[in-house]
């Protein structure tokens, strides 16, 4: 065999500095399994940050939470592992990814937002641009728990902070930023304002790594709700040229716009593929999103007259048919349940309705 070094080197050589691809995933969590195998505390520490960008990339956040959880100890703990500066600098910037995805678990309490928000805050205290970042991540996090005072308050004491960006400042980039604003509009129904918002990423005025193959999905509903059909469904042709409509964290957008356009086919095939992965998700967020776009494709098949439909699904998935044909009627209980649970643990979490409005997007697209 091999010395087990040359292999994860090898394998940490093959993953780019933007893992988008699936297989950079698999390769990043190859070379943990194999440095955790040999006990060897540095190319663990090197594989999981290949893993933790692999995993946020390809929407696996709780791969990324995991991982970035055992970095974060090590680096408290023995922060002699870190090489330096830049090592330094690197895993708090992978501290705001991180952190961007805690509520989108339910499970995980308002208290330890707000704790794992003020260890962030105190640990940007000691680098430039702290008041800047945190305040960014202010802004972002109450705004997905639905503290929409807060979080504005944030945005406007943050009005005159904003810099030019770079790792070295932890502050996100303007386009990255931009996004976060048009995300709290759509958030709050603000449709319009989402989109007048949206306008220079749309333009490609302002872009970066991430902005704008990763923005499409946003905007998809707030050009649905304002009768922007045509604009909503050229997102779509995007995404897919793009190859972005795969990630299961925007998967449900393309289900959606292939069921607006009458796309049967495709709308099915996506559901079939990506029902059981959106089941066995630990973050809900994403299967929330994923089963409201699964209803409201099986109640256009039910006002269409269509009583039963032919999916693949997964084995795994409790309402399995070996036959393979499903009621429609039945579907639509399945997912009404996995809504409901959802809506309720975010809710109680939240303390807000947020979820509750969201659900309600869909009710009134007239599509």
């Amino acid at each position: 065999m091999a010395d087990y070094h040359e292999e994860i080197e090898r394998l940490l050589a093959q993953i780019p500095s933007r893992a988008t691809e699936l297989e950079h995933l698999q390769m990043a969590e190859n070379a943990t399994r194999l440095a955790d195998l040999h006990q060897d505390e540095q190319l663990a520490i090197d594989a999981r940050n290949k893993l933790v960008q692999a995993a946020v990339l390809n929407g696996y956040p709780e791969k990324a939470l995991v991982a970035y959880s055992y970095l974060l100890g090590k680096f408290d703990s023995k922060p002699e592992l870190f090489g330096g500066f830049l090592d330094s600098h690197m895993l708090m910037w992978h501290y705001k990814w991180v952190i961007d995805k805690l509520p989108a678990f339910p499970f995980i309490s308002r208290q330890q937002i707000e704790d794992t928000l003020g260890d962030l805050e105190s640990r940007f205290q000691k680098l430039d641009h702290a008041e800047e970042a945190i305040l960014q991540y202010r802004f972002r996090i109450n705004s997905k728990i639905g503290e929409y005072e807060r979080a504005e308050a944030a945005l406007e004491e943050l009005g005159g902070l904003i810099t030019e960006s770079s790792m070295f400042s932890m502050s996100d980039c303007v386009a990255c930023f931009r996004s976060g604003r048009v995300s709290h509009y759509r958030r709050r129904g603000m449709w319009e304002k989402a989109i007048e918002e949206a306008q220079p990423i749309l333009n490609g005025e302002e872009t970066c790594g991430e902005i704008p193959s990763m923005f499409y999905d946003v905007m998809a509903i707030p050009y649905l709700k304002t009768g922007r059909r045509a604009e909503a469904l050229a997102l779509l042709d995007k995404m897919e040229q793009e190859d972005t409509a795969r990630k299961l964290d925007i998967t449900h957008t393309a289900l959606l716009l292939h069921a607006v356009n009458d796309n049967v086919s495709r709308a099915l095939e996506l559901l079939e593929r990506n029902w059981h992965l959106a089941d066995g998700m630990r973050e809900r967020q994403t299967p929330f999103d994923f089963f409201l776009a699964a209803r409201f494709l099986l109640r256009q098949l039910r006002a269409a007259g269509r009583e039963e439909v032919k999916l693949n699904l997964n084995e795994q998935l409790s309402f399995y048919r070996s036959e393979n044909s499903y009621p429609v009627a039945e579907l639509l209980e399945v997912l009404d349940h996995e809504i409901a649970l959802i809506r309720e643990a975010f809710n109680k979490r939240n303390g807000n309705d947020q979820y509750s409005l969201r659900e309600g997007w869909l009710d009134d697209l007239g599509v």
